[in-house]
C-alpha cells in the first residue's frame, strides 16, 4: 500500500521517480494507499516525481502523506487523477511549490462524482507555505488547518468543484490562526457532478480569537455561495472574534449563480477595501456581528441589493460604489419643492454632501435654507426647505455621495 516510507530520518531526497498503481475503485475510509509516506522526518526534499494511474486505472489515494514532518520541500511534482491529495502534510515550516494536479474528469469508480475528491494541497501545522501550485478539476485547491503564520499564495486552482481555499480548525485544536495569509491566487469554480459549488475562499474558525488574517489580491470567479455565506467567507464562531484583518484587492465574479460577494462574521477593527465584486443575487458585502470596520473604495456591479447588509453603526464607509455611476456629480433643483437625482447606486446609509454651483456664496443658506437630501430607492431626492430656489429659477449643486 506504500511506495516509499521514510521513518525517523532527515535530509532524505526522493527525486525523479514514477509512482503508479493502487485501487481501481475508491472506498470511503480505505484511504491509506500512499505513494510516499513520511513519519517523524525533517528537511526532506520530494521533487520532480510523477504519480499516475496504471493500465487498469489503479491509483494512489494520497500521493504524499506525512505525520510530523518539518522544514521539508515538496516541489515540481505532477499527479494525474489522484483520488484525494497530492500533498497531505502534518508539521511546521514546510513548502509546497511548483506542483501540478489534474483531476479525474470522468466519474470516479465507487462514487457518483468526478474530479479529485478533496483539496489537493493540505497543511496541518504552522508556518507552512503553499505557493505557485496548480490544480484542475478537483474538489478544492488548498486547505490550511491548526496553526499560525501559514500562507497560500500565487496558486492557480482552476475548475474547483466546491472550495478554492479553506482554513479551519480540527476539533482537537484550540489555538489561533494569527497571521494567516491567502494572497494572489487565481480561483475558478466548476459544476462537477456530485459536488455543491460554494466558496472561493472559506475561513471558518472557532475555539480562540485570532488576528491579522489577510485575504488579498485574489481573483475568484464562478462560485455559487448561498444566502448565508459569500464567495469570500471570513468568520469565527461566538464568543470569539477576528481582529485587525485585511480583506483587500480581491476580484470576485459570480457569473449568474453568486449569492453574496464578501461575507464577514464577527470581524472587528478590520479593513475591507479596494475589492471589485461582480454578479451577486443578494449583497456584494455583508457585515454579520462585526464592528469598527472600515469599508473603503469597494466597487460593486450587477448586484441584487445595494448597500452593506448588517452594517454596524460603529463601522465606517467611504467611496463604495454599487453601479458604474460616479459618486460625485451635479444636480439641478428647479423652482419647486422636490427633485429626484437619478443615480442608481445609493445605499440606505449614504450621506450626500452638497455645494452650491450657481449661487453667490451664502445666499442660498441665508435666503431660502439648505436643501435636505434622502435616498429614494437607488436614487436620492433634494428638497428645498422653503419650497423655492434662491436667486434664479433653478439652483445647481455639486454632490458627493459617501457610503
Amino acid at each position: 500500500k506504500i511506495g516509499i516510507h521514510l521513518l525517523s530520518c532527515a535530509y532524505g531526497k526522493i527525486v525523479n521517480c514514477n509512482f503508479t498503481g493502487g485501487p481501481t475503485e475508491y472506498t470511503t475510509n480505505n484511504t491509506a494507499y500512499f505513494g510516499i509516506r513520511l513519519y517523524l522526518t525533517e528537511k526532506i526534499n520530494i521533487s520532480s516525481n510523477q504519480f499516475y494511474p496504471d493500465a487498469t486505472g489503479g491509483m494512489y489515494i494520497q500521493c504524499i502523506f506525512s505525520s510530523g514532518t518539518n522544514y521539508s520541500t515538496i516541489e515540481n511534482n505532477i499527479a494525474t487523477k489522484p483520488y484525494e491529495k497530492l500533498c497531505y502534510i502534518y508539521g511546521d515550516y514546510n513548502l509546497m511549490t511548483g506542483n501540478m494536479v489534474v483531476g479525474n474528469t470522468d466519474t470516479i469508480p465507487g462514487t457518483s462524482q468526478g474530479g479529485t475528491l478533496t483539496s489537493v494541497y493540505r497543511a496541518n501545522g504552522s508556518f507552512n507555505k503553499i505557493s505557485n501550485n496548480y490544480s484542475y478539476y478537483c474538489l478544492a485547491g488548498a486547505t490550511i488547518m491548526d496553526g499560525v503564520g501559514n500562507e497560500v499564495s500565487n496558486n492557480s486552482f482552476i475548475s474547483c468543484g466546491q472550495i478554492g481555499v479553506a482554513v479551519f480548525p480540527s476539533s482537537a485544536y484550540t489555538g489561533t490562526f494569527n497571521g494567516t495569509v491567502i494572497a494572489d491566487n487565481v480561483i475558478t469554480g466548476e459544476a462537477i457532478p456530485g459536488i455543491t459549488n460554494t466558496f472561493g475562499i472559506l475561513v471558518n474558525l472557532d475555539y480562540a480569537s485570532s488576528q491579522n488574517v489577510q485575504v488579498t489580491d485574489n481573483n475568484i470567479s464562478y462560485f455559487a455561495g448561498n444566502a448565508s455565506y459569500g464567495v469570500i467567507f471570513v468568520a469565527i464562531q461566538a464568543p470569539y472574534s477576528l481582529t485587525n484583518c485585511k480583506i483587500s484587492g480581491n476580484k470576485t465574479k459570480g457569473g449568474s449563480i453568486g449569492y453574496n460577494g464578501i461575507y464577514l462574521t464577527r470581524v472587528i477593527d478590520s479593513i475591507i477595501s479596494d475589492n471589485h465584486i461582480e454578479d451577486c443575487i443578494n449583497y456584494a458585502m455583508v457585515e454579520n456581528g462585526g464592528a469598527y470596520n472600515n469599508w473603503l473604495n469597494n466597487k460593486c456591479t450587477n448586484i441584487g441589493t445595494i448597500g452593506i447588509s448588517g452594517l454596524s453603526t460603529s463601522s465606517f464607509c467611504q467611496d463604495n460604489q454599487y453601479t458604474r455611476v460616479p459618486l460625485v456629480g451635479t444636480a439641478t433643483l428647479a423652482n419647486a419643492i422636490t427633485t429626484t437625482v437619478t443615480h442608481g447606486g445609493v445605499a440606505p446609509n449614504a450621506r450626500i454632501f452638497l455645494q452650491t454651483a450657481n449661487d453667490t456664496a451664502g445666499v442660498l443658506i441665508t435666503g431660502k435654507g439648505w436643501p435636505t437630501t434622502a435616498p429614494s430607492g437607488n436614487d436620492f431626492t433634494l428638497t428645498m426647505a422653503n419650497g423655492t430656489a434662491s436667486g434664479s429659477t433653478t439652483a445647481q449643486f455639486f454632490y458627493n455621495i459617501v457610503q
